[in-house]
């Protein structure tokens, strides 16, 4: 396991990248799994190329392989939903328009008197007999609609999930085994 080419040290565990060196990998290997179909094949494949670009030359923390993986597994199942919702919304509300960012609320107070029937103050069911009405319609102005939605869009709803896998990596970038040197001559 220990590289002699290496021209810092070595370590005792494999990288990301030596366990999954391509997605096929990664998603055969997820797919073999209790924990599949949690999250969609297409964000699958986004988050392999994401763990790839932050932890694919780190070396795993647990020196039992399997471990690492059901590990990794575990998080995309505990996790991968809500990340997968979060990138869903924030897509939607990228995507409205200047009319719907100023949509705004729409109050209705109806009165009604002797409608026959009885009604109590806890209830939420509506009375079918109505004498008066009363309706407010507020339409945002478009800096507010604007304002609003630059309060919900996030810059990176990923970095908060991508973290989550951090523990499953060495901390400390430092080889465990010394940097091994050949002699010459004598194999010494």
């Amino acid at each position: 396991m220990w590289n002699r080419n290496d021209l810092y040290g070595n370590y005792r565990t494999r990288t990301f990248t030596d366990i999954f060196p391509d997605y096929n990998t990664f998603q055969d290997e997820y797919d073999a799994t209790a924990f599949t179909g949690k999250i969609t094949d297409a964000n699958c494949e986004i988050l392999y190329y994401l763990l790839y670009a932050r932890y694919g030359n780190s070396s795993i923390a647990s020196s039992d392989e399997q471990r690492f993986k059901y590990s990794l597994f575990a998080l995309i199942f505990q996790y991968g939903p809500a990340w997968e919702k979060k990138l869903e919304l924030q897509q939607t509300l990228r995507s409205l328009t200047q009319e719907q960012l100023r949509l705004g609320s729409k109050l209705i107070n109806n009165h009604v008197a002797n409608p026959g029937d009885t009604a109590s103050s806890a209830s939420l069911e509506e009375l079918t007999g109505v004498d008066d009405q009363n309706t407010t319609l507020y339409k945002k102005g478009i800096l507010e609609g604007y304002n609003l939605l630059i309060e919900l869009l996030e810059d990176d709803v990923t970095e908060y999930f991508i973290k989550k896998f951090q523990k499953l990596f060495l901390q400390f970038v430092n080889p465990e085994v010394p940097l091994w040197y050949e002699s010459e001559g004598d194999g010494t």
